[in-house]
């Protein structure tokens, strides 16, 4: 069976059989590939990264669709020597009112927003049209002004040089060019009012945030495969020597791009904070297999004509090169079983990709190596008058080192291994959406000035459902005050809002007979979106909103904790309090999940590529042998995590399930040489299986060059996490090819021996 698997994997003696056929499809399949890139969709991912089945995306879900959500609010921040100056309140002033005339502003929140009651059963601003002529009395308005029950803090800082004006605008429903015009538009308008003031201001919020990322990810498609591009050529130009020879070695893994791209732009699959590796690790993958069909080519041409030498070439290198693409899509396949859409988009995205790059290599290599030689283009045999490349880039001074101190790096390996294992399982995960942006993009710190002068932006909604038909009957209304008060009591720091809050503004006389009346009166000419914030249409659900910083899943836990305990104290007749939801809790729950599903990944990934590997070369030892020394660079890379206290964040599970679909690679190119040179399964040669190293060992120095190189490009991504991601698969690569020449050495000559070499060693 595996005999005609290898058979029918072997495309490239199509490139050779049928060269203008095979060119033919080559032209065609890029040509759709193109039009595919033509239509690539680009996501931001913070939708996509939790939707899925969990109860809690449920919550949010019915949550999102009853009431008005948090963020889809946007700031505009505002700071000037002090608003205690008339004709600066005023710009503020007027911005508000401007930005509510916009298409696609839904409501405009500020301190002129602010209403009290004029005694006349009427509502008036706080703050007059006239602000001139408050003179010496604007200071102490402005300070009442903040004790309003419904401003806390939010809309004025306590120095008077901070101000804040909120709008909602429906993400979900107008998009993101919507949503880019409606920015633009607020930036000119504030432009314009604070030309020649003393008056600044910023913006942010989510919309902005996710203006950002996929700015960024666009950027990044074009720049990171330049970058990649770039890289790994200089690498196969120093370790073919040949700039010919290393721009025809480049074409295959080019094509590979294009043609990987061009199926996530087909089928549908969007470049957002995850895919958006993909393209490079293809681009590297692919030059990887690419160098290792040079080398053999090279290798091959001194002994043989040209066909029979690009022929014998895909007869010993072709099963390999398949063989690390099916581990390296078994690797993506795993993250199908996570809840989350963005993980299983990744998951996708990889299988296909991966598997069309290695047809394109195969399909692609012949062609262009089997025309350069037709042309006469180059010279494929290495020139004998160069000089060899470094003893370094050989690696066999890694080789030597392992096998003469076997039994302690063996030894040695296994304890770290076991170390780092638990140094892994103990580490934390810790997930938030504002990390996929850097701390130093304006959005970010303004985010920031925000809830250290004023109040947090983001929140825990805590739905209550109304047991009766009435959600301003006293009884509902004590009732939510209870639940509000315990809440406050248990976070001060955070602002509490709800409609018992708005009640206590607008009719403060709990005994009025009437208040229930005013209550619902003054409530019916709100703006829908600003009862959303409140009450849901059918009014049977209310809304508790606490405002909250987004620092990460641990601290978003623990107020959870303290909201659900402090809420959970009491059981009531009228109300009953639900889970609390919003995108805050779903990102840490979720984004937790997500992360601890992507280590059931990795295991998986272990579990069967050992498997395959051992089934595919028809001996046991050969899956032993090849996972045994790739994992421990992974638990290596996942223990010094945890020593440095790092929480295991989305980019870092990610990486390390990916990764090691990757490392693999290098040793089942060991282990097809051994399957060759020296079968494991009929003992143990030192001399064949140096010379089997000595054959594979540069070009896995190449390889693992081109990798890394060509990953370094992340380090200039726009997206934290995607540099983060390359950081640690580059480590991973670096310490996959030491393992790889050092640890498997040691570990052949420790646990290889056969039967027989054992009882004559006895």
């Amino acid at each position: 069976m595996l005999a005609g698997i290898h058979q029918a994997l072997r495309i490239g003696r199509v490139s050779l059989h049928h060269p203008k056929w095979a060119l033919l499809s080559v032209i065609l399949i890029t040509a759709l590939a193109v039009f595919g890139i033509s239509i690539l969709k680009f996501d931001d991912g913070v939708a996509s990264a939790f939707r899925s089945q969990d109860e809690i995306y449920r919550l949010y879900s019915e949550n999102k669709q009853q009431f008005t959500p948090s963020e889809d609010d946007q700031a505009i921040l505002f700071r000037a020597p002090g608003f205690d100056n008339p004709n600066s309140l005023e710009i503020v002033r007027n911005f508000a009112l401007e930005i509510s005339l916009i298409d696609g502003v839904e409501d405009v929140f500020s301190i002129f927003s602010l209403r009290t009651d004029a005694g006349n059963g009427s509502f008036d601003p706080v703050l007059p049209v006239d602000l001139q002529a408050l003179g010496a009395d604007l200071t102490q308005t402005l300070q009442q002004l903040r004790s309003h029950p419904l401003e806390r803090g939010q809309f004025l800082s306590q120095d008077l040089k901070t101000t804040l004006v909120l709008y909602h605008q429906n993400f979900d429903r107008d998009g993101l060019e919507v949503s880019r015009r409606i920015l633009t538009e607020i930036q000119d308008t504030a432009k314009t009012l604070v030309e020649g003031s003393d008056v600044s201001f910023q913006i942010t919020g989510l919309a902005s945030i996710r203006q950002i990322l996929i700015d960024s990810l666009l950027g990044d498609l074009m720049k990171l495969n330049l970058i990649g591009m770039s890289l790994g050529f200089l690498i196969a130009l120093v370790a073919l020597r040949s700039v010919t020879l290393a721009l025809l070695t480049s074409v295959p893994s080019n094509i590979a791009l294009i043609w990987a791209l061009g199926s996530m732009g087909l089928s549908g699959i969007p470049i957002d904070t995850l895919t958006n590796v993909i393209p490079v690790l293809i681009l590297v993958l692919a030059l990887a297999d690419s160098l290792h069909l040079t080398y053999e080519l090279r290798r091959n041409l001194g002994n043989s004509a040209p066909i029979t030498a690009i022929a014998d070439t895909l007869e010993k290198i072709a099963p390999a090169c398949v063989l690390t693409s099916i581990t390296t899509a078994i690797a993506f396949s795993t993250l199908l079983i996570s809840q989350s859409e963005l993980v299983r988009g990744l998951g996708w995205a990889g299988v296909m990709s991966v598997l069309i790059a290695v047809i394109a290599v195969l399909m692609v290599h012949p062609l262009v190596f089997l025309l350069a030689l037709k042309l006469k283009i180059v010279p494929l045999a290495e020139p004998k008058t160069k000089a060899p490349l470094s003893s370094c880039f050989d690696g066999m001074h890694l080789f030597r080192f392992g096998t003469r101190h076997a039994k302690a790096i063996t030894y040695l390996s296994i304890i770290i291994l076991l170390l780092a294992v638990a140094g892994h399982s103990l580490n934390r995960s810790n997930y938030s959406f504002i990390t996929l942006v850097h701390k130093s993009q304006p959005e970010i710190l303004t985010l920031r000035q925000i809830e250290e002068t004023l109040a947090p932006t983001m929140s825990i909604d805590l739905p209550i459902e109304i047991r009766g038909d009435n959600p301003f009957a006293p009884q509902v209304l004590q009732e939510v005050q209870t639940v509000q008060s315990a809440i406050e009591a248990a976070l001060p720091d955070n602002p509490v809002f709800s409609i018992s809050g708005f009640a206590n503004w607008i009719a403060p006389d709990n005994d009025s007979q009437n208040r229930e009346v005013i209550v619902a009166e003054l409530f019916d000419q709100l703006s829908e979106t600003t009862q959303g914030r409140l009450l849901n249409n059918d009014r049977t659900m209310a809304l508790m909103r606490v405002q909250l910083a987004d620092h990460g899943a641990p601290l978003t836990k623990q107020k959870l904790a303290e909201i659900k305990a402090a809420a959970g104290a009491f059981q009531f007749d009228h109300i009953r309090v639900l889970e609390p939801t919003g995108l805050l809790p779903l990102s840490a729950v979720v984004g937790s999940n997500m992360i601890r599903h992507l280590n059931i990944s990795f295991l998986l990934a272990v579990i069967l590529s050992g498997v395959l590997i051992a089934v595919w070369f028809g001996h046991w030892r050969y899956g032993f042998f090849c996972i045994a020394p790739n994992v421990l660079p992974i638990a290596m890379v996942g223990g010094w995590l945890f020593l440095m206290g790092w929480p295991l964040e989305m980019p870092s599970a990610v990486a390390l399930t990916i990764a090691f679909g990757i490392a693999v690679d290098d040793t089942i190119h060991v282990l097809n040489r051994l399957k060759f040179d020296a079968p494991i399964e009929k003992g143990y040669d030192r001399v064949r299986v140096e010379k089997a190293f000595q054959d594979v060992s540069p070009v896995l120095v190449t390889t693992t060059a081109v990798l890394g190189f060509g990953t370094l490009g992340s380090q200039w991504s726009s997206t934290p996490a995607i540099s983060y991601f390359g950081a640690l698969t580059i480590a991973i690569f670096i310490l996959a090819l030491i393992a790889v020449l050092t640890v498997l050495p040691a570990w052949l000559e420790v646990f290889s021996k056969s039967d027989e070499q054992r009882e004559i060693l006895k």
